[in-house]
């Protein structure tokens, strides 16, 4: 697909301007029916809004002035009607419960894990000290039959391996905090 030439990306740049002056008008007039104002300073308003209007189609390159004389009153908070209300249906709720907090020190600790990561060769200590435990076998990832490995394909197989890897981490992680939190 070749680029934009200069003419279309003007076309849209106007484009885009002029749906942003309608949005404006529009806030406008739902401002004007919410907070009705005296007629002389409706039409100060509308005049200022006019003249800004002019500015932007007269000088058409210049995307700042646009920006920059677009100011929008403090958003007030407005009442819904209970129609829409009952049509959207009851609040669900968004607020996701934790548990209890850890000690700051292990929390830094954890945070450096997980921003920053393991080295290699710590992710290797811990793999050789860290053992699942005797009673609990299937937190061991499952290993795949030697007879399926010749039928599927490589995408297939080092998928398979990634999903091993994962299990298998993940296993020796509950193996190991459930180990520590007994003692």
């Amino acid at each position: 697909m070749p680029k934009r030439n200069r003419e279309d990306k003007e076309y849209k740049e106007n484009k885009k301007r002029r749906k942003l002056a309608k949005k404006i008008e529009k806030y406008k007039a739902k401002m004007a029916e919410l907070d009705p104002q005296e007629p002389e300073q409706q039409s100060e308003e509308s005049n200022s809004f006019n003249e800004q209007t002019d500015q932007v189609h007269a000088d058409e390159q210049e995307v700042e002035p646009v920006v920059n004389s677009i100011i929008i009153d403090e958003e007030e908070d407005m009442e819904l009607s209970s129609d829409i209300v009952s049509a959207l249906g009851e609040v669900i709720g968004t607020q996701k419960e934790y548990g209890d907090d850890i000690h700051p020190s292990i929390l830094k600790i954890i945070e450096n894990i997980l921003t920053e990561g393991l080295t290699k060769e710590q992710r290797e200590t811990i793999n050789k000290s860290a053992l699942i435990p005797g009673n609990a076998k299937l937190l061991d990832a499952p290993k795949l039959n030697t007879e399926i490995i010749g039928l599927i394909n490589q995408a297939t197989r080092t998928r398979d391996t990634l999903m091993v890897a994962r299990q298998q981490d993940l296993g020796l992680a509950i193996g190991t905090v459930r180990n520590r939190t007994l003692f």
